[in-house]
């Protein structure tokens, strides 16, 4: 059976054909970049969604037939449509800060939120962005029959039915964890019709089949089955081989995300987000740094001269970095350049360098970057294992291990192995074994990981003893920074 993953990032989005005992058939990608505007606005045109599905699924078709499509996407946007599924506004991207305001109004109610979602009220998640348009866009929001994300948005338009999965409804803030339905106290408290709001359906459904009208907009067969895979962290940690409690993955992408697999929604209160996973009745912790290669490919489109085309040159990176001892000359880095995410919950907060000299050059800020990125992902994986995590190795996945050298540093810093395979594509792999289960073309989802034969090109970096003690004090010295960082945006706010 043919798979056609429909794999929607950040900056990017790809089409994936899988078959089943073979390598990736074919692979299209299209660039869907963001509009970042002034205030915290963050937005994408839907329209550049639709576009780069048709354009992804015309190319796979001219060599291969496709049999069913998965979706995979970034979580917690919101598209306002119509009942065609027009939309109405620009769709707000998961970055997007602009409810920022809603969420500081509302943190009276966030214990409450905390124990019926998993997670803390934070800018990241979707429900005050639905608040946000109702009080700045009455007009639109009473025209608006459903708010989507990306994921709802794409499968509408491929199948004609309005349906979410948990792994989405998990990041809105509306949905009861517990119970896996959208909660009237949280809508009420969000000031949200519930009816404006998909039908929730579990990870790994067919969501429907192509409707006519797809089948002519986007050159595919009528009537073949369209799965919702799950988010685009959840599909990742699968791919990534975390698909039980044994295994942790970070994911370098846009933002890093560390994920470990849970069997039930932790009955103490925890300092982690925990969603649904996307593999049917589990459940994820989750910890996230918003910054990762995007905090990375800023410093070196800043410094120039380092890659072509806004895209890094990781080869040259390597070297240059290579050259530059651990500890980086002395600079130290928060690297919260879009905000801060889990302990925290800080749109506002800003990165930071210090140690900086006449003697720096642009090897010790690039290091300095990915240190910081890293410190702050071992914190993340403390935060996990105080909440009850079990996992006892990390995979790592994302853009960011193109790099040799982030790779080593990563098991230098977190003072343990990291295993890393070679599969370029861990979500749209995730969201493969999830439609495959779905489909019964695997028995479950060890059997589909293993369907890649990924190890065969397992790499293990062992932690380099020698720099232990050097990137505790890093951690040390980095945490100081931070909390005086955190008190003086405090003063500011008061």
């Amino acid at each position: 059976m043919n798979i056609l993953v429909l794999d929607i990032g950040t900056t990017s989005m790809r089409g994936v054909m899988y078959c089943e005992g073979k390598a990736v058939l074919k692979e299209v990608t299209c660039e869907t970049p963001c509009i970042y505007k002034k205030e915290g606005i963050v937005e994408q045109d839907p329209n550049v969604w639709l576009n780069g599905v048709q354009r992804i699924c015309r190319q796979i078709q001219e060599e291969f037939v496709i049999d069913a499509i998965a979706v995979t996407a970034f979580r917690s946007s919101v598209i306002a449509v119509d009942r065609a599924g027009t939309p109405l506004l620009p769709g707000i991207m998961w970055q997007d800060t602009r409810n920022s305001g809603i969420c500081r109004e509302l943190q009276g109610f966030s214990p409450m939120i905390r124990k019926k979602t998993g997670a803390d009220l934070n800018t990241v998640f979707s429900g005050s962005r639905i608040t946000w348009i109702k009080r700045n866009c009455p007009d639109i929001y009473r025209k608006t029959y459903k708010m989507v994300t990306v994921a709802d948005f794409i499968i509408y338009h491929l199948t004609g039915r309005f349906a979410t999965d948990y792994t989405y409804g998990s990041r809105s803030h509306l949905m009861n964890l517990h119970a896996l339905i959208w909660d009237e106290e949280l809508c009420r408290i969000f000031e949200i019709d519930s009816s404006k709001l998909c039908e929730l359906i579990p990870p790994g459904s067919r969501a429907g089949y192509t409707t006519i009208g797809a089948s002519k907009q986007f050159s595919i067969p009528h009537g073949i089955p369209v799965i919702t895979s799950g988010g685009d962290q959840q599909c990742s940690a699968a791919g990534a081989g975390a698909w039980d409690k044994s295994t942790a993955v970070v994911n370098s992408g846009t933002g890093t995300f560390t994920v470990t697999v849970i069997d039930k929604v932790p009955e103490k209160e925890i300092e982690s987000i925990c969603n649904a996973a996307s593999i049917p009745g589990k459940y994820i912790l989750e910890a996230n740094s918003l910054s990762g290669s995007a905090g990375f490919d800023w410093i070196c489109r800043l410094l120039s001269g380092i890659g072509t085309q806004g895209r890094p040159d990781y080869k040259s990176i390597n070297t240059l970095i290579e050259k530059v001892p651990p500890g980086a000359g002395g600079v130290s880095c928060i690297p919260h350049f879009s905000g801060c995410g889990t302990r925290a919950w800080n749109p506002q907060a800003r990165a930071a360098f210090t140690g900086i000299s006449l003697d720096t050059g642009r090897g010790e800020l690039i290091r300095a970057v990915l240190e910081g990125i890293a410190v702050e992902t071992k914190k993340n994986l403390k935060l996990l294992k105080g909440d009850g995590a079990a996992f006892d190795t990390i995979y790592i996945s994302g853009g960011m291990t193109k790099s040799e050298v982030y790779n080593q540093l990563q098991a230098n810093v977190y003072n343990c192995p990291v295993v890393s395979f070679k599969n370029p594509q861990a979500t749209a792999f995730g969201a493969y074994m999830g439609a495959g289960v779905a489909l019964a073309v695997f028995s479950d989802f060890k059997t589909a990981f293993q369907s890649g034969k990924w190890d065969d090109t397992r790499t293990i970096y062992e932690p380099k003893r020698e720099t232990v003690a050097l990137y505790e004090e890093i951690e040390t010295r980095t945490e100081l920074l931070f909390q005086y960082m955190r008190s003086m945006e405090s003063s500011r706010r008061v």
